[in-house]
């Protein structure tokens, strides 16, 4: 597996960010980004199907799987933005938490766009 994923590796940016609430009763929230941390994940796309399937609930056209090394898996699970070949994708979060399956020495999860 770790020759598989020396050869089909690419990079892509992974960001951080904190939520700031600005007024309490108004409930707003704003999402302050950090400097992207990139790294090598990979990354195929879902079709129509598989994403009704594995991403219950989310209605979007656009979604991909991507395999990470179990090392990034905190920056992956504490990210707010990702971005993969310019794309701006967002992590399935289920009840505030990154979804993802333990998969050896690497993790799958799955992010989709908004647009």
């Amino acid at each position: 597996m770790n020759d598989i994923f020396r050869n089909l590796a690419q990079t892509i940016q992974v960001y951080i960010g904190s939520e700031l609430k600005a007024d309490p009763f108004e409930e707003n929230t704003t999402v302050v980004l950090y400097n992207p941390i990139p790294i090598k994940a990979i990354v195929s796309d879902l079709n129509f199907d598989q994403i009704k399937y594995k991403m219950p609930s989310i209605s979007t056209s656009k979604a991909k799987e991507v395999l990470v090394q179990k090392k990034d898996e905190k920056v992956v699970l504490m990210s707010q933005k990702i971005v993969i070949d310019g794309e701006e994708y967002e992590g399935w979060k289920e009840n505030g938490r990154m979804q993802k399956k333990n998969e050896g020495d690497y993790i799958r999860i799955f992010a989709y766009s908004r647009k």
